[in-house]
């Protein structure tokens, strides 16, 4: 479920893009296989993660309410702003009275503020690694998708939410809007473990297991029983090191916080 760029250079925005597999144990696909893969993107230098500013990975999916007034207005979709439009036909019906009843100014009143509070807490975003979709909140309680997506956004009673995708891949969502069950069309579950709101670890039903580290908030090592990879930072948080299972290191330089300029493979560990 995870799309992750091949060509390193976005042609939309221009941002530098990098991306790596660390650890992957299983055989086969997700969820099969539970790969525990990186991505760098220039454009996100600013969002601070447990990989450092600009990073993000695989594991990490979330679904956050938030307040967009221009998605709520039709900026992606007509039937976004099916709320905005039964308001502002309403109002220009009742306020068209020349004689301007109080009543009707009153109800025309309360369907604007009816209006305003439809833009607060409208959105839900749904974020995958660096990638993020957008449901927009309609009068009704369900959720309009991104132009182009097929997939569905459920509210459940306990104030969780559900992701269904057109191919019967679902994702559960806990309280605090952190992915705590995905399962496929075959009924094969990945269970996601968090302590506070660190992930702790990933596991399927094949004895697969990744367990996650933390120092200082910053992921440090991800394991999968057999074998470990481990993470270094500099005093600004970012991620400057790369050790893999056989102990060979990756280094990266940055500029600025979160702006990559230089990366050292262990073949050429200073050029």
């Amino acid at each position: 479920p995870f799309n992750f760029v091949a060509d390193p250079i976005g042609l939309a925005a221009g941002n530098f893009t990098y991306s790596r597999d660390d650890l992957s144990p299983g055989v086969g696909l997700f969820p099969q296989r539970l790969t525990f893969s990186r991505i760098y993107s220039s454009s996100a230098k600013n969002q601070d993660s447990v990989l450092g500013k600009g990073w993000a990975h695989n594991f990490s999916v979330t679904a956050k309410v938030n307040s967009d007034g221009y998605q709520g207005m039709g900026e992606d979709s007509a039937l976004d702003a099916v709320a905005a439009l039964v308001e502002m036909k309403a109002s220009s019906d009742l306020l068209t009275d020349a004689s301007h009843p109080i009543e009707k100014l009153v109800i025309a009143t309360l369907g604007q503020r009816w209006f305003g509070d439809q833009l607060i807490n409208n959105t839900v975003i749904v974020t995958q690694g660096l990638n993020g979709e957008v449901f927009v909140k309609l009068p009704d309680g369900s959720f309009n998708p991104p132009p182009g997506n097929s997939s569905k956004l459920i509210l459940n009673g306990d104030g969780t939410y559900t992701y269904d995708t057109v191919h019967h891949n679902s994702m559960h969502f806990n309280s605090s809007g952190n992915i705590d069950t995905y399962k496929d069309a075959n009924g094969t579950q990945v269970n996601y473990s968090y302590t506070g709101s660190n992930l702790t670890s990933v596991s399927n039903g094949f004895w697969r297991t990744l367990n996650f580290s933390y120092t200082n908030g910053r992921i440090s090592q991800v394991s999968d029983g057999a074998r470990t990879v481990q993470y270094g930072y500099d005093a600004n948080g970012n991620l400057t090191t790369f050790t893999d299972t056989l102990s060979k290191s990756t280094t990266y330089g940055y500029g600025l916080p979160g702006q990559i300029t230089q990366i050292f493979y262990p073949s050429f560990p200073s050029t």
